[in-house]
């Protein structure tokens, strides 16, 4: 089974900067796909499911990428950032999260990211359960760099050292 993961179009809070988490942030009104994301995705087509995090930003991207008809899919939340939601991502780079670049799991988040991680396990299992050959999510940054990082590079803590822009894909074969 393939899965396809695309991380929701930019909001407000992307485009200075904050953390999100699990808030409720719309994508900035003037924001769609470009031609080349669509067609990347189209490609692909078609899916066995459709499926976006019960956050408003990953629902109208896939409405943006021509999906109407979606399924939500609570296991695809973004994590909690508790206290650091509407702070500066800088906030994670020093201090007490200064490891949160190289060794996530290792920083006071550690409880909120094996939450995530538990969450993201649970939906895979039930996508493999569920059969068919291609599934495509629309989701956020952590949590798909995150299944990323577990599922093929196979190390949570790897998580932070890739980069997926808003709008972008991800392939993962489980």
């Amino acid at each position: 089974m393939k899965l396809c993961i695309v991380r929701h179009l930019a909001t407000p809070w992307n485009k200075a900067r904050r953390i999100q988490g699990s808030r409720d942030i719309a994508l900035c009104p003037q924001e769609r796909p470009t031609t080349e994301q669509v067609a990347r995705v189209r490609a692909l087509a078609p899916f066995d499911r459709v499926l976006c995090s019960p956050l408003a930003r990953t629902q109208q991207t896939a409405r943006l990428f021509g999906f109407e008809a979606f399924e939500i899919a609570e296991e695809v939340a973004e994590m909690d950032f508790g206290e650091l939601e509407g702070t500066s991502v800088e906030a994670l780079y020093g201090g007490a999260y200064g490891d949160w670049r190289e060794r996530p799991l290792e920083t006071p988040l550690r409880p909120n990211l094996e939450a995530m991680l538990g969450r993201i396990e649970r939906f895979l299992d039930a996508q493999r359960a569920a059969g068919g050959e291609r599934v495509l999510v629309f989701g956020h940054s952590l949590w798909s760099r995150a299944t990323y990082a577990r599922h093929v590079l196979g190390d949570a803590n790897l998580t932070n050292t890739l980069r997926l822009a808003n709008g972008e894909m991800f392939e993962i074969e489980l």
